[in-house]
């Protein structure tokens, strides 16, 4: 398994740059549904430049006639970002963002919880570290649809 790591910044810099103009590498899919995920797909795409030619489960874009349906279905690109089998619904794999270092997960990494780390009382520490192990992505719930933007 070839192992990419995401860079937020270089996602958040495309999308500033295509929010509202076209990319003209990529088909307009307005008239037939699924460009809010074309575009969530695109700022993914350049935070970790990989694609997965997996047929069927995979997430690709060659052009609007050679493209995975996780490309542009919203269905299917949740089930890609969860990465689950979609004949039992086992899932393979899952990231949870903001994350921390399992071997050492008193370290805390939010810069501004750092800075006044000292002045808190030890509950209002735990509950610090306990939000910052949250795994949001079995703990929350989110509505379905293109209302989901990747920043």
């Amino acid at each position: 398994m070839r192992i990419k790591e995401y860079n937020r910044e270089k996602a958040v810099e495309y999308a500033n740059k295509w929010w509202l103009k076209r990319n003209p590498s990529y088909y307009n899919f307005d008239a037939i549904g699924g460009n809010c995920t074309n575009f969530a797909s695109q700022c993914l795409f350049y935070g970790a430049p990989v694609m997965n030619y997996t047929k069927y489960i995979g997430w690709y874009y060659k052009s609007a006639n050679d493209r995975s349906a996780a490309w542009t279905g919203v269905e299917f690109f949740y089930n890609f970002l969860i990465a689950n089998n979609p004949q039992n619904g086992e899932i393979f794999a899952m990231a949870s963002n903001p994350d921390f270092d399992l071997n050492d997960p008193f370290t805390v990494q939010d810069e501004s919880l750092l800075a006044e780390w000292e002045t808190l009382s030890e509950e209002e520490r735990n509950t610090a570290l306990n939000k910052m192990w949250r795994n949001t992505a079995i703990n929350d719930t989110y509505e379905p649809g293109s209302t989901f933007k990747i920043v």
